[in-house]
């Protein structure tokens, strides 16, 4: 097997760990709203928004990150875009992230980025979805919307590893809305996990 090959099953294991984790949080917040008293408030999603997922997999010298944040704490919005501004956010958005080191940093590690995915399809219309909101955007604005997301995929070559032990989250500065982001992390022996927030921007592994 390829490193490339073992390095993206162990992306392919981590996201599904990641995901049973986010599903049992998200089903003790539904749990927690059932017995509650309803009320208005726009905070209701505060278990999903402003909270991103990381997972970061080290393999030798390759290190693989992949970042899904909510879109609403990128653009402070949720929806397909429909006007030009906000198309205009959404693009301006996907370039800016193509750059890392607003985004993370590994300490002690000499990396450089051979691949780089920025997923805004959620947001994005198509042309032609593009040309019928010219009719009604309007209409479209005020109905309800999924909960849409940007996923981020980075990869990593560094010329030794063998020192480094932690990564710093730069993202929090340049992305204030960012609350916290739940880390998972897989080395060739070990693994774990960590909350991370604007008090607590580093991710350890050893």
């Amino acid at each position: 097997m390829s490193i490339f090959t073992n390095v993206i099953s162990k992306v392919a294991i981590l996201l599904m760990l990641v995901g049973s984790a986010y599903n049992v949080l998200a089903n003790e917040h539904h749990h927690h709203e059932e017995h509650a008293p309803k009320q208005e408030n726009h905070h209701h999603n505060a278990h999903i928004h402003g909270a991103a997922e990381l997972a970061l997999v080290i393999d030798n010298n390759n290190v693989l990150i992949n970042l899904t944040i909510p879109a609403d704490s990128l653009v402070g919005f949720e929806h397909q875009a429909t006007t030009e501004y906000e198309i205009a956010t959404v693009k301006k958005l996907q370039s800016s992230l193509t750059d890392i080191h607003p985004i993370i940093s590994i300490a002690k590690g000499s990396c450089e980025v051979t691949d780089t995915h920025i997923d805004v399809s959620t947001l994005l219309p198509s042309k032609h979805e593009h040309h019928s909101h010219d009719h009604n955007s309007h209409s479209k604005l005020n109905e309800p919307s999924e909960h849409s997301e940007v996923v981020i995929d980075y990869t990593l070559e560094c010329a030794t590893l063998t020192n480094a032990s932690s990564a710093d989250l730069h993202i929090f500065e340049h992305y204030p809305s960012i609350e916290t982001i739940n880390a998972q992390w897989v080395t060739h022996n070990k693994q774990g996990s960590q909350k991370l927030t604007h008090n607590h921007k580093t991710l350890s592994w050893k």
